[in-house]
C-alpha cells in the first residue's frame, strides 16, 4: 500500500508539473478564406472544379506557372506571436511533389471561393515568404508565420513557389520550369492558425522588510590554534608547530691585559760568537776596499766580463819534444 501511494503522488505531481510547463497556445481569431483559379473568366460564370471540397482550398501549378492560389486573412490579438497554418490535405497530385510557400499580400482581395483569376491578390514571388513543410505522413502542410505578420493580422497568399533562377550564361542548360503539382485542401477550421499567448506580466512581490540583527564576533582565545571552520565541508587545518625558543647569547667586556716586560740579559757564549763574526765582517769589508800593493787596484769582474785574448799569458812547459818517427 506504501508503494502504491508514493506511485500515485509521484504521478498526480508529474502531470502537475506537465500541466504548469507546457507551452502557452491557443488558436487565433476568425479565417476569412478565398481562393482563385485561371479558367475562371472575369464573368464567373465556370463552376468550381468538384475536387475543391465545400469551404476549402486549392493550389494548382504547371510548366507555364501558377493555376490557382489561394488566401487566408486572420486577426491577432495584442501581445500573439509566432502564429503558425496548419492545412489539411484533401486530395494532391502527384504524390511527394507539393512546393508551396505563403507569401504578405500587397494588395486587397474579397473572401468567396472560385473567383476570376484577374481579381487575385497580388504579392511578390521572390519576396519574404515562408515555405511550406509537408508532414512525414503527407496528410497535412504546416507554414510558420512569425515573419509575415503585419500589423494586428496575418494576411498571406499560399501559391506555388517561384522557379529557380536559370543558370548563368554560358551554361547551356535550359531555364527551369516551375513546379507541377495540384493540391486542395480542407476547409480551415477554428484552429488552423495557433498563436503564442501573450505573457502574463506578474507583479513581483515586494521586498521583506530588512531587520537589523547582531552579529556575533568570535573573540580571540589564549590557544595557539587558528579560527577554522568545522564540520564535513571545512578544509582539514594545518597542524600548529609550536614555537622554539632561540638560545640566549649574552656578551661580557672584559678589559685586556698588558703584560710587563722583563728585560734579561745574554750569555757571555752567544756576545762572543756574534762579536767574532762582526769582525770577520769587517775585516773582509777593509781588505777588499783597501789599496793594493802595487798601488793599482784591479777592476771587479762580473759574470759577463770574459778575459781578452791579449791577456791571456803563454805557459813555458820543460821537456823536449818526443822524437819524430
Amino acid at each position: 500500500m506504501r508503494r502504491i501511494a508514493i506511485a500515485g503522488t509521484a504521478l498526480v505531481v508529474a502531470v502537475a508539473w506537465l500541466v504548469v510547463t507546457a507551452p502557452a497556445g491557443r488558436a487565433a481569431g476568425a479565417l476569412t478564406t478565398a481562393w482563385w483559379w485561371q479558367g475562371e473568366p472575369s464573368t464567373g460564370a465556370v463552376p468550381a472544379p468538384p475536387t475543391v471540397p465545400d469551404g476549402g482550398l486549392w493550389v494548382s501549378s504547371n510548366a507555364t506557372g501558377p493555376q490557382a492560389v489561394s488566401a487566408i486573412r486572420v486577426p491577432l490579438d495584442p501581445g500573439d506571436g509566432a502564429p503558425v497554418l496548419s492545412l489539411a490535405i484533401h486530395q494532391s497530385a502527384p504524390q511527394g511533389q507539393i512546393d508551396l510557400a505563403a507569401f504578405p499580400t500587397t494588395s486587397a482581395w474579397s473572401a468567396g471561393p472560385g473567383q476570376a483569376w484577374t481579381s487575385k491578390p497580388s504579392y511578390d514571388p521572390n519576396g519574404v515568404s515562408s515555405a511550406g513543410t509537408v508532414s512525414s505522413d503527407g496528410t497535412k502542410v504546416t507554414f510558420d508565420l512569425s515573419a509575415l505578420v503585419a500589423g494586428d493580422a496575418v494576411n498571406v497568399v499560399i501559391a506555388p513557389k517561384a522557379a529557380a533562377a536559370p543558370p548563368p550564361p554560358p551554361v547551356p542548360a535550359p531555364p527551369p520550369a516551375p513546379p507541377t503539382f495540384d493540391v486542395t485542401f480542407e476547409n480551415p477550421g477554428a484552429n488552423a492558425v495557433q498563436v503564442a499567448a501573450a505573457p502574463v506580466d506578474v507583479a513581483p512581490p515586494p521586498p521583506a522588510p530588512f531587520v537589523e540583527q547582531p552579529v556575533e564576533v568570535p573573540l580571540p582565545t589564549e590557544s595557539q590554534a587558528p579560527f577554522l571552520p568545522t564540520g564535513i565541508g571545512a578544509s582539514a587545518a594545518l597542524p600548529v608547530t609550536p614555537p622554539v625558543a632561540s638560545p640566549q647569547v649574552t656578551f661580557q667586556n672584559v678589559p685586556r691585559r698588558l703584560r710587563p716586560t722583563v728585560a734579561t740579559r745574554r750569555s757571555w757564549a752567544d756576545t762572543t760568537v756574534i762579536a767574532v763574526m762582526l769582525g770577520l765582517v769587517l775585516l773582509w769589508v777593509a781588505r777588499e776596499g783597501g789599496p793594493r800593493s802595487s798601488g793599482v787596484r784591479r777592476p771587479r769582474l762580473t759574470l759577463y766580463d770574459a778575459p781578452k785574448p791579449t791577456d791571456a799569458v803563454a805557459v813555458a812547459r820543460a821537456g823536449s819534444p818526443p822524437a819524430l818517427r
